[in-house]
């Protein structure tokens, strides 16, 4: 689901979504599977994340930080010069 797009840059239209309360983010569908969940730093989620969102969020966050022999799910976003535009990358490792 798109929730932004920098579209003062993109020529995108303004979109904006708030997901219902009783929905999960897809880190804590992973948690739930007995994955560790790390994300880097980026959250303008447009809601408030739940405090069991990630295991280990921030700019220290890191897959290495689980525990020994525990699959872990992690989410990267890489901003790209001038904040043209974000990559994200899911790692998934079981």
């Amino acid at each position: 689901m798109r929730t932004t797009s920098h579209t003062e840059v993109t020529g995108l239209p303004k979109y904006g979504a708030v997901p219902p309360a009783e929905a999960k983010m897809l880190s804590q569908y992973m948690r739930e599977q007995g994955y560790y969940t790390t994300n880097n730093y980026k959250t303008d989620y447009q809601f408030q994340a739940p405090k069991n969102a990630w295991d280990d969020s921030g700019i220290y966050a890191h897959w290495r930080n689980r525990p020994a022999d525990k699959p872990f799910f992690r989410w990267l976003t890489l901003l790209l010069p001038m904040n043209l535009a974000c990559l994200n990358l899911m790692v998934l490792e079981k």
